[in-house]
């Protein structure tokens, strides 16, 4: 949550500071899209380095839940959990584009605008994400049978 909030903080920032050199070429809303995907592709290759602390720190953040008597939260954190994992296991690109689709609810099109790649490519990397997600997520499932 915390790196969420940083993340949002320094596209702020740097929204702010590009404020001069938007050329009204495309929406504003896509112009900070484009930012703020920069943004979070670039931190999470940088939390990619860092792999083996988060999944210790999540190891650990599992063994916590595991005392709370509350199995609604329970529950949800570990929907969470899973998701998080998913997402995890797409490429920086593919995720992008699922998060911009499936959570921010954008258009191809929008999409397109927001990567600056062709819509094909927005399609492909769908594609290629989704059947990735349903892989992973029928091994997660026949894992906890």
């Amino acid at each position: 949550m915390d790196e969420a909030q940083e993340v949002t903080q320094e596209v702020f920032l740097a929204v702010y500071r590009k404020l001069k050199s938007f050329m009204f070429k495309s929406s504003f809303k896509t112009w900070v899209y484009r930012i703020a995907v920069n943004m979070a592709i670039d931190y999470a290759r940088k939390m990619s380095k860092e792999k083996d602390y988060t999944a210790r720190y999540e190891e650990t953040d599992g063994l916590n839940n595991a005392i709370d008597p509350l199995g609604e939260k329970i529950e949800r954190e570990q929907q969470e959990k899973n998701i998080s994992t998913l997402l995890k296991a797409l490429s920086p690109d593919q995720r992008a584009c699922i998060v911009l689709r499936s959570i921010e609810g954008l258009s191809y099109q929008e999409i397109s605008e927001s990567l600056d790649i062709n819509i094909n490519t927005v399609r492909s990397r769908l594609k290629r994400a989704r059947e990735k997600l349903i892989a992973l997520r029928k091994e997660m499932v026949k894992n906890e049978m």
